[in-house]
C-alpha cells in the first residue's frame, strides 16, 4: 500500500511538473506558445501511458526477482521501446502539421526526441525499481521486527507461566505441612490461595499491569503467608500514590517477596518483617523489597533459580538496557533493589 501510494504520487506530481516544464522547452523550439501547448498535450499524456504499461511489464515479467544486472537491462530495452514510440509519435506530429523547427532535419526530427525521451523513461524506471527496493526492504524490516516481537511475546508468555506453578508448589506444599497439626488454618488458606489464582486465571493474558494492580497481587500474597506464618510475619506496603497507575509487567514483584519470606526465615529472627517500598524516580520507578536476615551463599546460589533468574530474563526482555536489579546484604538485612526506566516494552 505504502509503495502503491508513493507511485502514484511521484506519477502525478512529476509528470504534472515535467509537462509545465516541457511547454516551456517547446515554447522556446517552435516560438508559439500555441503550438508548444498543443505539442505538449499530446507528447506527455502518451509518455504517461507508456510509463503505465513499463509498470505493468516489469510487473508481470516480475523483474524485481532479478539480480541487478537484469533489471538494468530490463530498464533500458523497456525504456528503449517506449522511446521509439514517442520518437515517432513526434515524427508523426511534424509531418501532419508542417511546422518548422530549430535546427530541424530528417534526422533529428526522430531520433534527438527519441534519444531525449529514452533518458527520460530510463531515469523513470530506475526511480520504480528504487521505490520497489525501497518498499521490499521496508517490508523485510517490518517482518524481521514482527517476528523478534513474536518471539518474545512468546517467550514472555512462557516465562509469566512459569511462575504460577512455581508459586502454586510452593503454596500447596506450605498448606500440606499445616494440615496435621492447623487443618483450620490449612483450610483458610485453600480459601486465599482460591481467591488468588482467580485473579491470576483473569489476568493470565496480560503481560502488563498497573502499579496498583501488581500491589494488590503481593498483597494478597502477603495476607496467604501471614495466614500460614501468623506472628512469624509481619508486612508493610509503602507505595507513592502518584506511581499507582504505572505500567507495570505483571507478577514482576512476587519472585522477589517469595524469596524474602522463605529465606529470610530461614536466616533471619524468630519474627520476619518485609517490608516494600516503591516509589518514582526521575528516570522511572525504583523498588525496594527489604527483610530481615542475612545473604548467604545459600542465598546467593537461588539466584539460579527459577524465581530470581525468570525474574532476571524478563527483565531483559522488558527494559532491555533500562534497568537495574541488585541483591544486597545491609547490615542486619537483605534488599533487592529494582530500578525500571520507561514503560515496559513488547507488554
Amino acid at each position: 500500500m505504502r509503495l502503491r501510494s508513493s507511485f502514484w504520487f511521484l506519477q502525478m506530481a512529476g509528470w504534472g511538473g515535467f509537462l509545465v516544464l516541457q511547454a516551456a522547452i517547446r515554447t522556446y523550439i517552435f516560438h508559439d506558445a500555441g503550438k508548444a501547448v498543443i505539442i505538449t498535450m499530446i507528447m506527455d499524456p502518451c509518455a504517461f501511458l507508456l510509463t503505465l504499461a513499463m509498470r505493468a511489464c516489469f510487473r508481470r515479467m516480475g523483474i524485481f526477482t532479478f539480480n541487478r544486472w537484469q533489471v538494468a537491462l530490463g530498464a533500458v530495452l523497456c525504456s528503449l521501446a517506449a522511446a521509439a514510440v514517442m520518437g515517432s509519435i513526434w515524427h508523426g506530429i511534424i509531418l501532419l502539421t508542417d511546422w518548422e523547427l530549430i535546427f530541424a532535419t530528417q534526422a533529428n526530427l526522430r531520433l534527438i526526441p527519441m534519444f531525449y525521451y529514452f533518458v527520460i523513461l530510463t531515469a523513470w524506471s530506475y526511480l520504480y525499481f528504487w521505490l520497489g527496493a525501497e518498499k521490499r526492504a521496508d517490508e523485510e524490516y517490518e517482518r524481521a521486527i514482527q517476528a523478534e516481537s513474536e518471539t518474545l511475546r512468546t517467550e514472555l508468555k512462557f516465562l509469566r507461566a512459569q511462575l504460577d506453578p512455581h508459586f502454586l508448589c510452593n503454596v500447596l506444599n506450605g498448606i500440606v505441612a499445616e494440615i496435621p497439626n492447623r487443618p483450620a488454618v490449612a483450610s483458610n488458606m485453600v480459601s486465599q490461595l482460591a481467591g488468588y489464582l482467580r485473579y491470576s486465571l483473569d489476568h493470565s493474558e496480560e503481560t502488563r499491569s498497573s502499579m496498583a494492580e501488581e500491589m494488590r497481587s503481593v498483597k494478597s500474597y502477603l495476607e496467604l503467608s501471614t495466614t500460614r506464618f501468623e506472628d512469624r510475619l509481619c508486612y508493610e506496603l509503602d507505595v507513592c500514590p502518584t506511581i499507582l497507575t504505572e505500567p507495570v509487567p505483571g507478577c514482576l514483584l512476587q519472585p522477589l517477596v517469595e524469596n524474602a519470606i522463605k529465606h529470610g526465615l530461614k536466616t533471619g529472627p524468630e519474627k520476619l518483617s518485609v517490608h516494600i517500598h516503591a516509589s518514582r524516580t526521575q528516570a522511572g520507578l525504583r523498588v525496594a523489597v527489604k527483610n530481615n536476615g542475612r545473604l548467604q551463599d545459600q542465598w546467593q546460589m537461588n539466584q539460579r533459580g527459577i524465581g530470581i533468574k525468570n525474574l532476571r530474563r524478563r527483565l531483559e526482555l522488558l527494559y532491555p538496557g533500562r534497568h537495574q536489579f541488585s541483591l544486597r546484604h545491609e547490615q542486619d538485612h537483605v534488599t533487592a533493589h529494582l530500578e525500571l526506566q520507561g514503560e515496559p516494552c513488547c507488554a
